[in-house]
């Protein structure tokens, strides 16, 4: 049991390790254009849930979404245990849930009166707490070889 547990110390040990020299390698470009990918794909899912009734517009935001994650553009790993395949963090998730939560929590009100989907999505995506989040994913930002 003990060695089992030292085992699993040593994978996040070894995990933490590796994404804080991953963030310290990365060029300010870099993190930058990640960052920006990471938020655009929070931005697409966000449109994506506020519209489902508009075929055409939902297609296309959920291909943005494909487009920016990380099997497409995105350039923040996926963290998975080794031997289970658990996903330990998921950065695209974590984006995706708080913008989801904070829209429909904080929807934007309009002059005209009613809700804003597309403002709530923009109100959050342009909001600090959102910003913070977003850098708080810079240690998963993937450097290329």
């Amino acid at each position: 049991m003990l060695t089992a547990l030292r085992r699993g110390v040593l994978k996040v040990l070894s995990l933490v390790t590796a994404s804080v020299l991953t963030a310290c390698t990365a060029s300010t470009e870099e993190m930058g254009q990640a960052r920006q990918v990471l938020s655009h794909y929070a931005l697409a899912s966000c449109l994506a849930d506020a519209y489902p009734s508009e075929p055409g517009f939902t297609e296309d935001a959920q291909a943005a979404v494909g487009a920016y994650h990380f099997l497409g553009q995105g350039a923040h790993r996926i963290v998975q245990d080794e031997d289970t395949l658990e996903v330990l963090h998921d950065p695209y998730a974590a984006v995706r849930e708080y913008i989801l939560r904070q829209a429909a929590a904080e929807p934007a009100v309009m002059k005209q009166g009613g809700d804003n989907a597309f403002a709530s999505c923009l109100q959050v995506l342009s909001s600090s707490e959102f910003e913070t989040l977003v850098r708080d994913q810079d240690s998963y930002i993937d450097r290329p070889d």
